[in-house]
């Protein structure tokens, strides 16, 4: 009985919830180079969301894979009274997951960005014996740039943040350029569920539940 509940449900989150639907905000397809400033700064990029995600991960650029030489802690602030929703350090060497060129932690609780919203995603980046970071376009005179650049589809980078800073902090300003990230920080988002649909699968569940309840009461002999 628990296992034919088991792949009953397992059908229907697979229906409603496919596989796959957990991304990057940001990927690219291969790197050009990096770049490690020598400045202390709060390194990052604003964005926008067209639809409501939760945020399951943040992590930081680790352009070698070879880990991060030192520790970053990466923020995510809503822009409106530059409001800090979570904070993460992502520590030096190979502690943190590695997944497609970032070093990840996952977060205890997820955190949710509503459709009409503007955030900000950024860490403290020490320029000196640092970590190196890229960007997304190349500008003249740099070519610390990722090639094959991509975010998800419900995200939208509107402007690269890239302010000096002496310690973690909300962000002050943009990098003023062409380049819409400074990478850097990135995270993980996931698709917040409609509850019509949670609904529907807790009453798959119970149906399902049922089913297979009468079904073996039946190969018991029980009625």
């Amino acid at each position: 009985m628990k296992t034919l509940c088991c792949s009953v449900l397992s059908l229907l989150i697979a229906a409603f919830f496919p596989s796959g639907w957990a991304q990057p905000a940001l990927s690219y397809t291969s790197l050009n180079s990096n770049f490690l400033d020598g400045s202390n700064r709060m390194l990052g990029w604003r964005f926008s969301v067209t639809e409501d995600v939760n945020v399951s991960a943040v992590g930081w650029f680790d352009w070698d894979g070879n880990g991060l030489n030192l520790s970053h802690e990466v923020g995510l602030w809503n822009t409106a009274g530059e409001t800090l929703l979570t904070s993460v350090v992502i520590p030096a060497g190979t502690t943190a997951t590695l997944d497609s060129g970032f070093r990840y932690m996952a977060l205890g609780t997820p955190v949710t960005l509503v459709t009409g919203q503007t955030y900000i995603i950024a860490g403290y980046d020490v320029g000196v014996s640092g970590d190196p970071h890229v960007w997304d376009v190349s500008l003249s005179g740099f070519n610390a740039h990722v090639n094959g650049f991509a975010s998800d589809p419900r995200i939208s980078p509107e402007a690269a943040i890239g302010s000096v800073a002496g310690s973690f902090g909300f962000p002050t300003g943009t990098t003023g350029d062409a380049r819409t990230v400074l990478m850097g920080p990135n995270f993980v988002v996931d698709v917040v569920p409609e509850p019509s649909v949670t609904t529907l699968l807790i009453g798959s569940g119970v149906l399902a539940f049922t089913f297979a309840r009468r079904r073996l009461r039946k190969e018991n002999g029980e009625g």
